[in-house]
């Protein structure tokens, strides 16, 4: 329901502002 709308909105603007910076976190992630 509604809680999980809720965070799903927050992890999309989680999403987006990781992008925004480059994804240093998921980049440090995927080169291992």
């Amino acid at each position: 329901g509604r809680i999980r709308n809720l965070s799903r909105q927050v992890a999309q603007a989680y999403f987006e502002s990781r992008q925004a910076l480059g994804f240093p976190m998921c980049q440090a992630e995927s080169s291992r």
